[in-house]
C-alpha cells in the first residue's frame, strides 16, 4: 500500500513561518511530491491582549495518490479558538450548515487523481518542472479538497488578532510546500513552508516532534 511504512519512517527537514493577519481568510497552495501518507504539524501562537502569548499545535493529515482515502472535497479552514488564555487550533469544516469548528486531527484529507498536476515551472524547490505533484490549488475544483487560513473565529477578539503559523514537523515520502499564488502570472508568491524529504539511516530512530510521547503523532 502507498500509505504504509515499511521499516523505515520518513522525516523531513521543515522550515516557514507565515503571520496570517487579524480577520483574515486566505486560501494557499499545498503542494506534495510523491504519493503516500503525510503528517504535517504546524505551531500557531498569538498575543493575548492582557498580555503574553498563546500558542497551539495544529495536526493536519494527508493521502496522496491513487486510491487515497479520506475528505475528497468541501472547504475548510485551519484557524484557532481562544478558551479563556488557552489558544487552541481549530479547523473550519463547511460542508453542513452552520459550519463546525473540529479538531484538525479528526479529518484525513485525500488528494487522489482530481489533485494530480504536472509541476508548472517555478516550484523547482518542490518538484521538476513536468513531474506529477498533488495539489489543493488555491482556487476550488471539484474532487480535490479546498484548504484555507482562517483567522476570523470571535473568540480571538481577545488577542491583538494576528496569528503566526510556524511550520513544526512533517512526515511522509515526499516534499512539500505551502504558499500563495503570485501575481502576473507568477506561480509563487509568498513562501509559507517547506520541508524537504530524507530517509533515516537503517538503526536511526526517526526524531520526534517536541512534546511528543513515544507512539503518538
Amino acid at each position: 500500500s502507498l500509505f504504509s511504512v515499511a521499516g523505515l519512517l520518513p522525516t523531513s527537514r521543515v522550515s516557514g513561518s507565515v503571520t496570517i493577519p487579524a480577520n483574515s481568510h486566505v486560501h494557499p497552495n499545498w503542494v506534495f511530491s510523491k504519493p503516500g501518507s503525510y503528517t504535517v504539524q504546524i505551531r500557531q501562537s498569538a498575543t493575548l491582549k492582557s498580555g503574553g502569548t498563546a500558542s497551539a499545535r495544529a495536526t493536519l493529515r494527508f493521502n496522496v495518490g491513487p486510491g487515497a482515502a479520506g475528505v475528497t472535497g468541501g472547504h475548510f479552514d485551519l484557524g484557532s479558538q481562544l478558551k479563556g488564555s488557552t489558544l487552541k487550533a481549530s479547523l473550519k469544516d463547511d460542508r453542513k450548515q452552520p459550519a463546525a469548528w473540529v479538531g484538525p486531527g479528526s479529518l484525513s484529507f485525500a488528494l487522489g487523481d482530481a489533485a494530480r498536476v504536472a509541476a508548472p515551472a517555478g516550484i523547482d524547490f518542490v518538484a521538476p518542472q513536468g513531474s506529477n505533484v498533488w495539489m489543493v490549488p488555491s482556487t476550488q475544483i471539484p474532487g480535490v479538497p479546498w484548504i484555507g487560513a482562517n483567522t476570523m473565529h470571535p473568540s480571538l477578539k481577545n488577542t491583538t488578532g494576528p496569528v503566526t503559523w510556524t511550520l513544526e514537523s512533517v512526515s511522509g515520502p515526499g516534499n512539500v510546500a505551502v504558499f500563495t499564488s503570485g501575481n502576473f502570472g507568477q506561480i509563487v508568491g509568498q513562501r509559507w513552508f517547506h520541508s524537504t524529504a530524507s530517509t533515516p539511516t537503517p538503526g536511526q530512530k526517526p526524531s520526534q516532534p517536541q512534546g511528543a510521547k513515544p507512539g503518538q503523532p
